[in-house]
């Protein structure tokens, strides 16, 4: 592929079982099945993820077993291939991205810089080394030829955060939906759901402080959902303190926590309702999963990416940030009666990958 004129590259540290490393295998897979060029640069192989990439996708793996380590490679690597496009997830291959483009003689294609976070969450809750990459990520984004945001909240917010110094701003909401949904739909999921006839709730992410799970425990304990079952799917530091609150608050017999999970589509499939009770996210692609499945949602107001997702109301239920009450209620509302279900099915297909892809294409410069 060197001297690939035309060729979109992406770019991210690893395929680790993530968000955007999901959005990435997405991206690449629906590029090769459109006929389209493009080439997949990672700093290290291998990752959970890796499996669900399509083989004809060429991978470069640049061999470092941190990100800022592999400018020289990439430097080599842009000025080999010459892509028209490197396109960079997270803030570590951003900033990385940034600074090859300016180091590599001989390549004179654009950076292309994806935002997956609120700058309020990306800046406000990173610790210790996090946060002097926050910063400098905030540094480096104006020199960016295009910052590329999931939604349009995102958008206003890093607008805002870097002002005059922002580079053209794009929405691109995240790739989701593909061909493979349906079978993925009716596997089994694995681990199995423990047996049982309670109707089971979703919780599904990061088990991170700042997702707020303690608020869906809460609501899991109001009488309203008494009957109701809680599967917590993901792994982070906060599962030992939500497992002890579960049994603090009675309910650890309603509250399943198998970690991390390689596809949560079978587990949409055999719930009720998912809860996402986060106060910000950028996108939220658990939500769009979840619409695919027909499966009703709760998230908050003002959340960002799920409120607009969820078309501000019209898809799903919004309750207040940080009220279990509200959130036990909506819930309960759901697991009563939630008509709707093709009108969800037809709100995912929005967010089918091969539109993204063409999004993606456009910013390639003639």
């Amino acid at each position: 592929m060197a001297g690939s004129s035309g060729a979109v590259a992406l770019f991210i540290q690893d395929l680790q079982l993530g968000g955007a490393e999901r959005v990435v295998v997405n991206l690449a897979n629906g590029f090769v099945a459109a006929g389209l060029p493009v080439h997949l640069v990672v700093v290290r192989s291998g990752g959970a993820l890796a499996a669900s990439l399509d083989p004809r996708v060429p991978v470069s793996v640049l061999g470092n077993s941190r990100t800022i380590a592999c400018l020289p490679p990439l430097v080599q690597w842009l000025e080999q291939h010459r892509p028209r496009l490197l396109v960079a997830h997270l803030e570590n291959a951003a900033i990385a991205a940034i600074a090859a483009r300016w180091l590599a003689r001989s390549w004179r294609g654009r950076v292309a810089v994806v935002e997956h976070a609120l700058p309020s969450r990306t800046w406000a809750t990173a610790q210790g080394k996090d946060r002097w990459i926050a910063r400098v990520a905030g540094w480096a984004y104006p020199w960016a030829d295009v910052l590329i945001t999931v939604s349009q909240r995102a958008a206003d917010t890093w607008t805002t955060r870097l002002g005059n110094r922002c580079p053209p701003v794009v929405v691109i909401p995240n790739p989701i939906v593909d061909a493979t949904f349906p079978a993925r739909l009716a596997s089994p999921p694995c681990p199995p759901l423990p047996a049982g006839t309670r109707p089971w709730i979703i919780g599904l992410g990061r088990l991170a402080r700042v997702k707020e799970w303690p608020v869906l425990l809460q609501a899991l304990a109001e009488p309203r959902l008494s009957g109701a079952a809680l599967a917590l799917l993901g792994d982070g530091p906060e599962a030992p303190a939500l497992a002890q609150m579960a049994q603090q608050l009675g309910i650890a017999d309603r509250v399943w926590m198998p970690g991390a999970v390689s596809d949560p589509l079978p587990y949409l499939a055999q719930a009720r309702v998912l809860a996402l009770p986060s106060p910000q996210e950028g996108f939220g692609n658990v939500v769009v999963e979840a619409l695919a499945a027909g499966l009703p949602v709760v998230a908050i107001q003002g959340s960002g990416g799920p409120e607009e997702i969820l078309g501000h109301g019209r898809y799903g239920r919004l309750v207040p940030p940080g009220d279990p009450v509200a959130l036990a209620n909506a819930l309960a509302d759901l697991l009563e009666d939630a008509p709707g279900a093709d009108q969800r099915r037809a709100r995912a297909d929005d967010y089918r990958i091969s539109r993204a892809v063409a999004r993606y294409q456009a910013l390639v410069a003639p």
